[in-house]
């Protein structure tokens, strides 16, 4: 009987797996939601990944991509976001390094000039500040919004 729960939760799982690319940790999210056992979480991962249902390397390329191109985040978020989920080390800073330089240095210039128009602050020192949070908010590594900002201001 319980081979059978087993196999009706896995084929749930690849299913559900099978329409967008998943990390483990939203898989183990998923599993507590649906109320599997505990037992079962260890030998369905595996058996996901096996499958290739799961691949660390595929969802963090992707992920970063998209959160990149689209959300326009910096690194550092990507990075906690990824390891919230549980994503190997090795699968983050491969799809960090993906990457652009070029592009990611744009777009982070461009951000930081929109930033700069949208804020209604006549004091230039808060102007900064508040630049510089938004983004540290974003994921921005600081020594290249220190850079930036050099370049802004000649």
């Amino acid at each position: 009987m319980e081979n059978k729960q087993f196999k009706q939760y896995l084929s749930k799982a690849m299913y559900w797996c099978s329409k967008s690319e998943k990390a483990v940790g939203d898989v183990l999210l998923k599993l507590k939601e649906w109320d599997v056992p505990e037992s079962y979480h260890e030998s369905i991962i595996e058996k996901l990944k096996e499958e290739n249902f799961l691949n660390d390397e595929r969802y963090a390329n992707a992920f970063a991509n998209d959160k990149f191109k689209f959300n326009k985040w910096g690194k550092g978020k990507i990075k906690y976001t990824l390891q919230t989920k549980q994503v190997s080390d090795d699968a983050i800073w491969t799809a960090l390094n993906h990457i652009d330089k070029n592009e990611y240095r744009e777009v982070a210039l461009q951000l930081m000039k929109d930033k700069m128009r949208q804020t209604k602050e006549p004091d230039f020192y808060k102007l900064k500040q508040k630049v510089y949070r938004f983004m540290a908010s974003r994921g921005f590594e600081s020594g290249m919004v220190f850079d930036l900002w050099e370049e802004i201001e000649h």
